[in-house]
């Protein structure tokens, strides 16, 4: 639903239900994969990779969420750029964008928006790590 959410303001009508029903339709088949091959792969792996992912893209929300503030001026940069990476990956291309959309990177930073990151994984770790059992399974 993020995504198509995100989507509405770009596309036409059309596009929006043909990514939505094609989404649909692979997460079925996804799905249908999972079930069929359970044995072959694990479920607690499958929950712990999701996990992994929702943590990355929660984060990415959050980088982007805090460079909109910044662009409203209602933060502080702390420091614009922090540094300048965009020999390495540049974020508004392909590979980059995609990078971007679900780590947070960007190649030319404001402080703000990386403390903001740091602050979230400091909290999304420790959160992880007492949900874990004490007992080191898990």
């Amino acid at each position: 639903m993020i995504f198509l959410y995100g989507a509405a303001g770009n596309d036409s009508a059309a596009d929006l239900l043909a990514g939505g029903t094609l989404g649909f339709l692979l997460a079925l088949a996804a799905y249908g994969l999972l079930v069929r091959g359970a044995r072959w792969f694990s479920w607690r792996l499958f929950f712990r990779l999701t996990e992994v992912m929702l943590l990355l893209l929660s984060g990415a929300l959050l980088v982007d969420g805090t460079d909109k503030l910044i662009g409203l001026e209602a933060l502080p940069t702390l420091a614009d750029p922090l540094w300048d990476a965009s020999g390495l990956i540049y974020d508004g291309g392909r590979a980059g964008g995609l990078l971007a959309a679900f780590t947070g990177w960007r190649n030319m930073p404001t402080g703000m928006s990386y403390l903001a990151l740091a602050a979230w994984w400091t909290l999304a770790l420790v959160w992880v790590l007492r949900a874990r059992p004490a007992g080191g399974k898990g």
